[in-house]
């Protein structure tokens, strides 16, 4: 018998860790496979499982799309069972979409609990987008929103209280629950398998019906966990960090992305996703906290930076917020800019134009005037913002309105903007023709 339930996803606030005052998230916890203590049930009651064929352990147990790799967890920490949480993070490496060997339909199967009345088992078919449950012979479906993807981490739960159950995808439920029946769980010794589908116990394996991806922070508790301490318990804190060479972090010196679960002071599980990097000749200056940094800087005269006020070449140190030291190499110079006294705008290309130099090509200038010998306007120029970038045509042909003036002396007057405040210019130059 199939029953099927397809829902659209309800949101359930997250709740503060401290307002889990029912109970803690540690409470009935019957085992705890973070492994990174390799299969070491970190719960104190000494579930220890064992992998079969080609299941790896690094930070997490990886099982690959064949038909003898599985992790055994000990029968004896689910049989007998009435209410339960099963939890855990899972990432697929690839979905199963061809039959089986002997014809049966393909799946990514989860977990397996073998038994003369067919205990349960939990698996995903990504071709149908359906997530399956089956318990003492009665298979449950349930369609989440979004079909799940390769590579990405789902934090998946199932829980049952009395004959009431749910599925929950990243702490939110995918179905208004459902009914099963009371009777409890009933395992055989050995037939507890996670990442296989069993035909047998702890065996009869099918590749198109493996798990075919990577499992974390494996979980089962004798009660069913609340929405909230499930929403808790899908968490992850993502940290990017950048170190100097030769420190540690948490026991990592090198630079990599690093995964860790964390137990808080009420039992609930932490994890964090460490980016680290160490600095090192080839990282970018801005995300350095040790490096010989060279800078060239240009002040105002009057002006001083980092205690220096004369053009030349320092060293200094800078504080670090990781407690190692970055020696800047300065070399400083004075803003200047220079005003030529004669231009020829005559169309040769050379001197055309009455324009500013400056060796610091980021000075601009603002009110930029140039007046003939009896106080005449004849051009203006509000805002230069970059001397050293301006296009030519920006200054003085030597013209009024369109028209050549007379070769003479005129009068110029303008500001340089500098980074520490402006200085003002005034001079004359002479027009040649």
């Amino acid at each position: 018998m199939i029953v099927r339930f397809s829902f659209i996803l309800l949101l359930f606030a997250v709740c503060n860790k401290s307002e889990l005052l029912s109970q803690t998230c540690d409470s009935l916890l019957s085992v705890l496979y973070s492994f990174d203590e390799g299969l070491t049930d970190l719960s104190n009651n000494n579930y220890t499982g064992s992998t079969q064929g080609d299941a790896l352990i690094t930070n997490f147990i990886t099982i690959p799309h064949d038909a003898q790799s599985a992790l055994v967890v000990p029968s004896a920490a689910i049989d007998g069972v009435t209410d339960f949480t099963i939890s855990f993070r899972i990432r697929f490496k690839g979905f199963n979409t061809e039959l089986t060997v002997n014809g049966f339909s393909p799946i990514n199967s989860m977990i397996s609990g073998f038994a003369q009345n067919n205990a349960f088992g939990f698996g995903y078919s990504q071709p149908t987008n359906i997530f399956n449950f089956t318990f003492q012979g009665v298979a449950y479906e349930f369609s989440p929103a979004d079909t799940l993807v390769e590579e990405d981490w789902y934090c998946l739960a199932i829980t049952r209280s009395q004959n009431g159950a749910n599925i929950y995808l990243d702490g939110v439920p995918i179905n208004g629950g459902f009914t099963v029946p009371l009777s409890p769980v009933e395992v055989l010794p050995g037939g507890f398998v996670l990442g296989q589908d069993q035909d047998c116990s702890a065996g009869c394996y099918e590749a198109n019906q493996s798990m075919h991806g990577d499992l974390d922070n494996f979980r089962i508790y004798r009660r069913a966990l609340t929405p909230e301490e499930l929403v808790v318990n899908c968490q992850t804190e993502f940290q990017e960090l950048t170190i100097c060479e030769g420190e540690i972090v948490d026991g990592y010196f090198e630079s990599g992305v690093y995964e860790d679960n964390f137990l808080t002071a009420d039992g609930c599980d932490g994890i964090r996703v460490l980016n680290l990097t160490v600095a090192n000749d080839t990282t970018p200056i801005s995300e350095v906290p040790f490096v010989d940094v060279r800078e060239v800087r240009f002040i105002c005269p009057g002006a001083s930076y980092r205690g220096f006020s004369d053009p030349g070449n320092y060293v200094d140190t800078l504080d670090s917020p990781f407690g190692c030291d970055t020696v800047l190499n300065l070399s400083l110079s004075i803003s200047s800019v220079y005003v030529p006294n004669a231009f020829s705008p005559n169309s040769d290309g050379v001197n055309d134009r009455f324009r500013i130099f400056t060796n610091d090509e980021n000075v601009g200038i603002t009110n930029f005037r140039i007046f003939d010998r009896w106080g005449g306007l004849v051009y203006e120029k509000e805002t230069i913002p970059a001397i050293g970038t301006t296009p030519a045509d920006w200054w003085w042909d030597g013209r009024r309105n369109g028209k050549d003036l007379d070769p003479g002396i005129y009068l110029y007057v303008f500001e340089s903007v500098c980074p520490d405040g402006n200085i003002r210019k005034a001079g004359s130059v002479t027009l040649l023709r």
